[in-house]
């Protein structure tokens, strides 16, 4: 195919693939394609980037984040989605690509899919709870309406209101209920209650009813959205909500502190009748009435009797009788008193004397005097013993000493050979070796000694 305006016979890749990305764009500049989402990817940056393919081929696809951030869910691999995208090229790859600006759910089972995942999203993080839910006001002075101001949701909730002729004002806060504008606009009015005393001179609401018709899944949609859930739970006003009818269930609902089935219950469930509020009043009139009667009937008959039981207890005699009596009281107690020191008492004493008698010595030292005297005469016998055992291994002693004595052995014929000492037996002479001839030495017998003269010296042979 010529490339128009082009007379060269060699171009760049880049004028090529330029060229090619007018081409297509110019061509396909606004389509619709259905498909099934695979490697879906979201960037840092807030874009999308996925593959859109069939049975027998696929597509890449860029979504920016300024057109993503109005897709009413997020998509998954296998999701079959519609796509208003234009075909463009990415030059510097030279690959043909789908440039969303839009992206629906095939069909109301990827609806029901998204609205699935949300609300188990949603309801992990507990928003679902009923501990969270606030009670709605008995009375409610000042109620925002949030809804369109041209769906029969509005005419319903006026028509109510005005039947059961709420004593309160109405606030209106103008959205749209369906469409790409709906949540937006949701969560600004949501947001505009917050700074409800800045921008508007009454008094801020104290219950908001959000409510539309019946419809469609898709007509519905808005309520099911993420930021409207979040701007519900967030808010600091009890919200009561009233969306489609009685089987429609949206996640709005399952946020707010209290769904009605439709936006004419929802209504209902603000204010309280009219006619029952008076029936209230008036039953509240006679019960004011009945209780005043018998405040007078008291006034009346039961004072008097309370005047005279008062003169009674302030009568003078009584006060003396009280006061003999105070003193009759007192004297038992004293008497009592008495008594109980005085058995204390001898309680004491007798448990003293008990104790003293427990400890007096004198059987004591009886016991001593005789323990004493016994053992004096087992000593007594002991020594006795004693002594008869000394004398006699002393007598034994001195027999054993006769017999070993050398006065002993002398007396057998035995004599002692020394030199003369000054004193007794001087040194003894036991071999012929230590004696010299014609020493003198003596002989000591058993009577006496011999001084004898050595003549010779004989060694015995043997």
């Amino acid at each position: 195919m010529p490339l128009s305006g082009q007379n060269r016979s060699v171009y760049s890749v880049s004028e090529v693939n330029a060229l090619v990305r007018s081409l297509l764009e110019d061509s396909f500049e606004d389509i619709w394609i259905e498909g099934e989402v695979s490697g879906f990817k979201s960037y840092r940056s807030g874009h999308w980037y996925f593959s859109l393919k069939d049975d027998d081929a696929e597509i890449r696809c860029a979504m920016f984040r300024g057109d993503n951030v109005r897709v009413r869910f997020l998509p998954s691999d296998g999701a079959l989605v519609k796509l208003r995208c234009r075909i463009s090229l990415y030059e510097q790859r030279g690959t043909y690509q789908a440039i969303v600006r839009d992206m629906q759910p095939a069909g109301t089972g990827e609806l029901l899919a998204a609205l699935a995942a949300l609300r188990e999203k949603l309801n992990k993080e507990g928003l679902f709870e009923t501990s969270r839910k606030r009670t709605i006001p008995s009375f409610v002075r000042h109620l925002a309406i949030i809804t369109s101001p041209s769906g029969a949701a509005l005419r319903d909730i006026v028509k109510t209101l005005h039947l059961r002729r709420p004593m309160f004002d109405c606030t209106l806060l103008p959205v749209s209920v369906q469409g790409e504008n709906a949540a937006p606009g949701i969560v600004r009015a949501f947001e505009s209650l917050t700074t409800w005393p800045a921008y508007l001179g009454r008094p801020r609401p104290d219950l908001v009813l959000l409510a539309r018709g019946g419809g469609s899944v898709e007509d519905l949609w808005a309520f099911n959205l993420e930021p409207v859930a979040r701007a519900i739970a967030s808010c600091e006003i009890p919200v009561v909500t009233g969306i489609g009818h009685e089987t429609d269930t949206s996640i709005a609902d399952l946020v707010a502190d209290h769904r009605a089935a439709t936006p004419t219950a929802a209504a209902s469930i603000t204010t309280p009748n009219f006619s029952e509020v008076q029936g209230q009043v008036r039953h509240l009139s006679q019960r004011i009435g009945l209780g005043l009667t018998r405040q007078l009937r008291y006034l009346k008959e039961d004072r008097l009797v309370q005047w005279q039981q008062r003169l009674y207890a302030r009568n003078p005699q009584r006060i003396v009788d009280q006061a003999l009596q105070r003193l009759d009281d007192h004297g038992q107690r004293l008497e009592r008193a008495y008594l109980s020191q005085f058995n204390m008492h001898r309680s004491s004493l007798a448990h003293a004397a008990a104790r003293m008698q427990r400890l007096d010595p004198t059987p004591r030292i009886a016991r001593l005097h005789n323990k004493v005297a016994d053992l004096s005469a087992r000593t007594e016998q002991a020594w006795s013993r004693t002594r008869r055992a000394l004398a006699d291994s002393v007598e034994a002693v001195s027999l054993q000493l006769e017999q070993l004595s050398p006065r002993a052995t002398l007396a057998r014929g035995y004599a002692i050979l020394a030199r003369p000492g000054h004193d007794g037996i001087g040194q003894p002479i036991t071999f012929t070796r230590e004696a010299q001839v014609g020493e003198t030495l003596q002989a000591h017998l058993a009577d006496g000694h011999l001084d004898i003269t050595v003549e010779g010296t004989h060694k015995d042979s043997s």
